[in-house]
């Protein structure tokens, strides 16, 4: 995609700014050192153009920064340009008209019943999106200006006589110059008098020897890169004026100080002609004559410390400007472990998101040399802690008294997701407990990850006498295969990987138990509902589930995007506590399986998927303007479908604004759906009949309005004459806190 390449051009032009305004003042500095210095800078400020890699150093002077692309949500989109014009013109309408910050664009991807899917983005983003197409225009008309430019001087360069080697004379052109890269000719006009040919061939030699063409060229390239940027403009300018002054500086060195009066008068004489070539890449000729004569009327041959220091200078000037600052490694910090009786405590410190981009953790059951069962956690680069707590299970005989150990439960959390992973290993019989280690980590120990890496970060061994006898976690890091000669083990081990993974934005992380099982469906909640009280775990060992919780034995099961089913209790073959499927958008709503209407459950809930997908169309257009009316008139169908759903809509609505900040285009036009909802209902919509900026202003004074109703009136006139009110309040009553 386009519009990443562009975000990253525009990191590489935004860091290219720093180093052009670092080498301008630089060349302030070094006005009266050799011009030569002030050449090898713009070398700098070529790589920062055209290279979006950089060795990192403490010395650098660049700035800290965030790459844009982390924080751009569309770039796995396919968007037609047709949409992305449409999304621009939108979002120049809204911000005309104040704006609502969101805008709502179509993909050219399709949703289950074929319905175009939509994505929310940022003013920023939707400007990168048209803004791609604007920078490959641009770029595309450098190359047509520059290949035009070349065929006009080409055109000009007929007839031309060769005077000797790679030097030609011409009629047609009143200044000399070098044409080529790969093998470079000069051209002078045929009226330059014998007596200056000289010294110009000597320019333009050292022009060829300094290889100036292709550097003038890439120079050129970088140029129709950033071409929006006005400081490489100015570089590339300067940069040609400083490459002219230095050959003419090495001109004078050579045949003396005593030329320097005609070598100005045919500056001067030569200036004409200077237009033809200006934009040609592979053109180097005469420019700038004033300054030239300026410079060579000051020059002095600079004594051998001035050039020395100018030097120093530029060497760790170009140090500081080729390097990022360095960036924090990937790692991994043992911070506290701990042990009392038969409770195991190991906490680590993280930092991911240079090289190791996530990671895995893997609690691992290992017997007679395989693994033979695994559950793991999933971090991001947004992890920043990993908890492990290992605690052993005494068997219990007849008279409640403990006996020998029958069981582990490993509990394993990473504060990204604020739940754990709760994972059950039954112990074996008659082996000797070598014991839990960490014991080669130190606290504050820190160790440098890469993708690929595997370290173990706890382990418990079992022996009957003939397996391993070594099992620090350094030993087991450093030779796996050790684990095979195990007779039985716990393992937890982290693997890490250069993968980018999103965080996760439900309530538990991606857990998975390693198996290969069928995902659990709705329809198969439905059958299975029917068994009621009867259900048990084993109903559920065919489907796909992943294990967390804390404190219980807590197996879940994603259904799709929308639902989801929890199974929760002390495992095996106790009745469990609890069976709840799950609408995930809303934490508070879900029900008991074996004992509440699972399809009642799924009507209502699969009209608030519906619900949200025609609100989302309603905003996709008409793009200009910024007044829900209009949405709702261009969308007549859909908002009547809308309105049709009553009860279960304002239900909907009112659930979106608890959440609050629904300020946008939607929290309007759902405020204008509740008012007409509850007209419909029978009530007065409005609060005191005052207008509000936003939705959520509205829905707060509706819900403050309800409020005061429930302390003035009965259930009955509640339910007669405030109907959407009490449903509000009902709405109220349910939820954990008010």
């Amino acid at each position: 995609m386009f519009d990443t390449l562009f975000l990253q051009i525009l990191d590489m032009s935004r860091t290219a700014c720093f180093v052009i305004l670092a080498v301008l003042l630089a060349r302030l500095l070094l006005k009266r050192a050799p011009r030569i210095l002030s050449c090898a800078l713009w070398w700098v400020v070529l790589f920062r153009l055209l290279s979006p890699w950089a060795p990192e150093a403490p010395l650098s002077l660049l700035p800290e920064r965030t790459p844009a692309a982390e924080a751009y949500t569309l770039a796995d989109k396919q968007i037609s340009p047709a949409d992305t014009a449409q999304a621009a013109y939108q979002a120049a309408g809204d911000l005309l008209n104040g704006g609502i910050g969101i805008q709502h664009i179509r993909t050219m991807e399709t949703d289950e019943s074929g319905h175009p899917e939509y994505v929310s983005s940022s003013w920023w983003e939707v400007w990168v999106l048209a803004g791609q197409y604007l920078w490959l225009t641009g770029m595309a008309l450098m190359g047509v200006y520059s290949i035009l430019s070349y065929c006009r001087l080409r055109g000009k360069l007929v007839g031309a006589l060769g005077l000797r080697d790679n030097i030609y004379l011409s009629d047609y052109i009143a200044s000399p110059f070098v044409l080529g890269i790969f093998s470079p000719k000069i051209y002078l006009p045929s009226s330059l008098a014998e007596r200056e040919r000289e010294y110009i061939i000597l320019h333009e030699q050292q022009h060829i020897r300094r290889l100036d063409p292709a550097v003038k060229a890439l120079f050129f390239l970088a140029l129709s890169i950033h071409w929006f940027n006005p400081l490489v403009w100015l570089a590339f300018i300067l940069l040609g004026k400083d490459m002219e002054m230095s050959c003419d500086e090495a001109v004078i060195r050579k045949m003396g100080s005593g030329i320097r009066a005609d070598y100005s008068a045919s500056l001067l004489s030569l200036a004409t002609g200077r237009r033809i070539i200006a934009g040609t890449p592979l053109a180097f000729g005469e420019g700038d004559p004033k300054g030239r004569i300026k410079n060579l009327a000051r020059w002095k041959k600079p004594v051998l410390w001035t050039v020395l220091a100018g030097a120093g200078v530029c060497i760790l000037l170009a140090v500081c400007l080729l390097t990022n600052p360095r960036q924090e490694k990937d790692s991994l910090c043992f911070i506290w472990g701990d042990s009392i009786s038969n409770h195991y405590r190991a906490d680590f410190a993280l930092s991911l998101g240079e090289e190791a981009k996530s990671g895995t953790v893997y609690a691992e059951q290992w017997s007679r040399g395989e693994c033979v069962r695994s559950s793991s956690i999933l971090l991001t680069r947004y992890a920043a802690e990993i908890h492990i707590q290992i605690d052993l299970l005494q068997n219990e005989d007849s008279e409640g008294n403990s006996g020998s150990f029958g069981g582990i439960n490993i509990q394993m959390n990473s504060d990204q997701y604020g739940g754990s992973l709760l994972t059950y290993f039954p112990l074996p019989e008659d082996r000797e407990i070598i014991g839990w280690s960490f014991s080669s980590y130190e606290p504050g120990e820190e160790f440098t990850v890469c993708p690929g890496d595997s370290r173990v970060l706890a382990a418990m061994a079992f022996d009957a006498g003939q397996g391993i006898r070594v099992f620090d976690c350094e030993t087991l890091t450093d030779e796996p295969e050790r684990l095979h000669t195990a007779d039985y083990m716990i393992l937890i081990r982290a693997d890490f990987s250069g993968e980018d993974i999103p965080p996760s934005t439900d309530e538990a992380a991606p857990f998975h138990d390693g198996t290969s099982k069928r995902a659990l469906t709705l329809e198969d909640v439905i059958t299975l509902s029917e068994k009621g009280e009867a259900l048990t775990w084993a109903d559920f060992n065919e489907y796909d589930y992943y294990e967390t919780g804390s404190g219980l034995y807590i197996r879940a099961y994603d259904i799709d995007e929308n639902y989801s089913l929890w199974i929760g209790g002390g495992g095996g073959a106790q009745v469990p506590l609890y069976i709840h499927l799950f609408y995930k958008p809303d934490p508070y709503a879900f029900i008991e399986v074996r004992t509440d209407d699972v399809e009642a459950f799924l009507r209502k809930y699969n009209a608030y998927i519906d619900i949200k997908e025609l609100l989302l169309s309603m905003v996709s257009s008409p793009g200009l303007s910024s007044s829900p009316g209009d949405y709702i008139s261009e969308h007549r169908e859909a908002y009547d479908k809308l309105t049709a759903y009553e009860e279960i809509a304002l239900e909907y609505c009112f659930g979106q604004f608890f959440q609050g900040e629904q300020t946008d285009l939607r929290g309007s036009i759902m405020a204008i759906l509740c008012r007409d909802i509850a007209e419909n209902l029978g009530e007065d919509p409005e609060p005191q009949g005052k207008t509000y900026a936003t939705g959520q202003e509205w829905f707060d004074a509706f819900r403050e309005r309800a409020g005061k109703l429930r302390a003035e009136c009965s259930d009955a006139q509640m339910e007669e004459s405030w109907p959407a009110s009490r449903i509000l309040l009902d709405m109220i009553e349910r939820l954990p806190t008010q």
